[in-house]
């Protein structure tokens, strides 16, 4: 889907109104959850490619990967609830991807990167260089190798 939306996108995308791809992650891409393998690794694969996506395309597409969190929706189980599980209510969720999109230079920062829609997002653009300059929020292996190795 993706790809297609890409391939018509192109044409009109720019700088100051870049193609916008959102894809939805999970905190479950950075955690280590029994019997939940193939769903934890989709959403780390989904985060690598935002990355990927936004590299490949410098300028002219704004991909986020966005984690929702829990979302307080009609199809929770009562056994998650019953967990004691902070939930969000969907509209935070809404208006989180609202802010991404609406003003892509904005958020250009957190091109590639995956956003948790529980963070304050005055605080983000307040850690803006921050969050560049270490290259946070990002899949990357983080290792302190021996003389002449590299982790990049």
């Amino acid at each position: 889907m993706t790809q297609q939306f890409l391939k018509a996108a192109v044409s009109w995308a720019t700088t100051t109104d870049p193609a916008r791809v959102i894809n939805m992650s999970s905190s479950s891409a950075w955690g280590t959850w029994p019997f939940l393998t193939a769903y934890s690794n989709s959403k780390a694969a989904l985060i690598h490619y935002t990355t990927t996506l936004a590299a490949s395309y410098p300028g002219t597409v704004l991909a986020i990967a966005v984690n929702p969190g829990l979302n307080d929706t009609g199809i929770i189980p009562e056994t998650l609830r019953a967990a004691g599980f902070n939930f969000n209510d969907p509209a935070l969720t809404g208006a989180t991807l609202v802010w991404l999109t609406a003003d892509p230079v904005r958020s250009q920062f957190l091109n590639g990167r995956v956003v948790t829609v529980e963070w304050d997002v005055e605080e983000l653009v307040a850690r803006k260089q921050d969050i560049v300059k270490n290259n946070l929020w990002t899949m990357q292996l983080n290792a302190v190798l021996g003389k002449g190795q590299s982790a990049e």
